[in-house]
C-alpha cells in the first residue's frame, strides 16, 4: 500500500488531485468509448461521482463532452489539448521517479522486482473464483 501512496504522491503536480488524474487516465484508457457509464465502470465509482468529477475536470478545460450524433442520449467524453498535457505531465513525473528509484537498486534487487511484477500482473489478472459454498 505505500508504494501505490507513493506513486500517487510522485504522479501528483501540486495543483493536481489523484481523482482527476483517475478520470483523465480512464477516459485515455477508454478512448471513443469513454462514457460517463463506462467511465463509473472502469473507476468503480458511483454516478453521482462520476457526474462531479466530470464538471469538475471539464471546468477546468481537461475533458469535453460531447453528444452522440446518432443518440443524443448518450454523451461522448474526450480529453482535450490541456487534459492530455496534464496526465503526460503525470505519468513522466511517476516515471521518472520510479527510474531513479530502481536505478538505486541492486542487480538481485532488480530481477527480483521484475519477477515480482510478473507475479502481481498473473494475480491481478486471474479470473475471479466462484464464491465457495459452505
Amino acid at each position: 500500500m505505500m508504494f501505490v501512496r507513493r506513486l500517487r504522491v510522485e504522479a501528483t503536480a501540486d495543483v493536481q488531485t489523484w481523482t482527476l488524474l483517475a478520470m483523465l487516465a480512464a477516459v485515455d484508457r477508454l478512448g471513443d468509448d469513454a462514457n460517463p457509464t463506462a467511465l463509473a465502470r472502469e473507476l468503480d465509482a458511483r454516478s453521482s461521482n462520476i457526474a462531479a468529477g466530470l464538471r469538475d475536470a471539464e471546468k477546468r478545460g481537461h475533458l469535453t463532452r460531447a453528444h452522440d450524433p446518432h443518440d443524443r442520449r448518450r454523451t461522448h467524453v474526450l480529453l482535450t489539448r490541456q487534459g492530455r498535457d496534464t496526465l503526460d505531465a503525470a505519468r513522466n513525473q511517476r516515471s521518472q521517479w520510479l527510474s531513479a528509484a530502481v536505478s538505486e537498486l541492486t542487480a538481485d534487487e532488480q530481477r527480483t522486482l521484475s519477477a515480482a511484477g510478473e507475479l502481481l500482473e498473473r494475480l491481478a489478472t486471474t479470473p475471479t473464483a466462484p464464491p465457495s459454498v459452505k
